[in-house]
């Protein structure tokens, strides 16, 4: 009698849904009370990502840039990858990533 179902797993299906159930409602509860109480401060993430980083977050639309305004994606990836070895501050400043690039 292969075809008649084995109901020695029957206990394990009836709960799991029940279970899943109740842990999507935590975590989604968990992760609305998260985002509710989140506090973002623009004005650091722009200190940290950008000026932090001296532009190097663009790197890749100034390497597109330099390749569509004719020079090879070779010497365009040479410029942008070795060009922030030289930057860094000055006077307190950060230098950005896009004065490195010769014209």
């Amino acid at each position: 009698m292969w075809h008649e179902r084995d109901i020695s797993h029957s206990s394990v299906e009836r709960v799991i849904l029940p279970d899943a159930c109740l842990l999507t409602y935590y975590v989604l509860r968990r992760c609305t009370g998260l985002v509710e109480k989140l506090v973002v401060h623009s004005e650091r993430m722009r200190a940290n990502v950008v000026d932090g980083s001296y532009g190097l977050v663009f790197s890749q639309p100034v390497l597109l840039a330099l390749v569509a305004s004719g020079m090879s994606r070779d010497a365009a990836y040479r410029v942008v990858h070795v060009t922030p070895g030289c930057h860094g501050t000055s006077a307190g400043r950060s230098v950005p990533f896009s004065t490195g690039i010769p014209r």
